[in-house]
């Protein structure tokens, strides 16, 4: 992967000598539909050859793909679904008649374009990385992942409703997989799949995970004693502890790194809660899919059960996720206290933890050096 400033100026190289001849001759032959946009391009550069030009889903890549558990039989040559995908590893270089060729690929992730290329089969003294060795493959990798995350959102999206029915939102620990399977299923009705779909993926071991990369954050290291025992007590099968212990901190958590960033900082929970959606909102450049995660994430907490209140002793609630006010004021349900909800309050104290690591990672990048 290279630069902003010189992807820019391959990109504009790209287009003038490969991309904008084959959008004309395509358009010409009239097979450019009207609404074509370019979201992929790859250029290959077979040696004494004419280039091959390709567009978004002409493109071909083999890549090295992490799965979950399949609910299907998938045969080779079959095409996968986006449930099928956890995790892209990376791309093997692109081939022609089975021999390794230069190229230049675009690829629209992010907002961006993202430019990578590779001379060097065509150069026979150049050193050659080849299969798990070539090390952009890796790069080439994270970027298609990007973009199989963008289309979980788009998906989570589109039932976003049917979710939110089910106490979840757009967790980054869920993207693309579960999320997407979940979107699936709440898409035809099967609540009680997608919700066991959720559970069977926040397994001790993945909170255990998950839990681990907290500490980087004061706002969670301060808190490492409670965390870890409240997980042990999760492990243990002990949820009426760990939901009592945890729903009380989504807000010590955001008030602890509020107080630690801004010089004033609200009192209510509600405003709190705004506060920091403002404030991780004001990343001047952050991804379309950051910007959607924390939006969904805080419009969660703001709207949905975590925050409700209740007039009456009698009145029912929401209990789909951890209520503080129920839980802080001794109101009983015991459907509150399941593991569902307790995976979900880790779920949620990861949410904040990526929010806050990432803007935090990008604040120290653009901070100014010490004198």
């Amino acid at each position: 992967m290279i630069d902003e400033a010189l992807g820019k100026a391959i990109t504009q190289q790209m287009h003038q000598h490969w991309i904008g001849p084959e959008l004309e001759a395509r358009a010409r032959a009239g097979g450019l539909p009207a609404d074509f946009q370019i979201r992929r391009c790859l250029v290959r550069l077979p040696v004494n050859a004419k280039a091959i030009v390709e567009f978004n889903d002409e493109i071909v890549l083999i890549a090295k793909a992490k799965v979950p558990p399949l609910t299907r039989e998938v045969k080779k040559g079959e095409i996968v679904r986006l449930e099928d995908i956890e995790h892209i590893e990376r791309v093997y270089p692109p081939e022609v008649d089975g021999v390794r060729v230069a190229f230049f690929y675009a690829h629209w992730v992010g907002g961006k374009f993202t430019v990578f290329f590779d001379l060097s089969p065509n150069n026979p003294e150049a050193p050659q990385e080849e299969g798990e060795n070539w090390r952009m493959g890796e790069a080439i990798g994270s970027a298609v992942q990007g973009s199989v995350i963008e289309l979980a959102l788009a998906v989570h999206d589109s039932v976003q409703d049917e979710v939110l029915k089910i106490g979840l939102w757009a967790a980054p620990a869920l993207l693309p997989h579960p999320l997407s399977r979940i979107a699936e299923l709440v898409k035809v009705g099967d609540e009680t799949g997608a919700r066991k779909t959720f559970v069977d993926h926040c397994s001790p071991a993945r909170l255990t995970e998950l839990v681990a990369g907290w500490w980087d954050v004061p706002a969670f290291s301060d808190r490492r004693d409670l965390i870890e025992q409240a997980l042990g007590a999760h492990i243990a099968g002990h949820y009426f502890l760990s939901v009592s212990t945890l729903i009380p901190h989504l807000e010590g958590v955001m008030t602890d790194w509020l107080h630690a960033t801004i010089p004033d900082t609200p009192w209510k929970q509600e405003s709190k809660t705004k506060k920091f959606r403002d404030v991780i909102a004001a990343w001047p450049d952050a991804t379309p899919s950051f910007q959607r995660v924390a939006e969904s994430s805080i419009s969660f907490i703001l709207n949905g059960p975590a925050l409700a209140t209740f007039k009456k002793w009698s009145d029912s609630f929401d209990t789909s996720f951890a209520n503080r006010n129920v839980v802080g004021h001794g109101k009983f349900d015991a459907k509150l206290y399941g593991e569902e909800n307790s995976a979900k309050l880790f779920l949620m104290l990861d949410t904040l933890a990526q929010l806050i690591s990432a803007y935090s990672m990008r604040a120290n990048a653009c901070a100014p050096p010490p004198p």
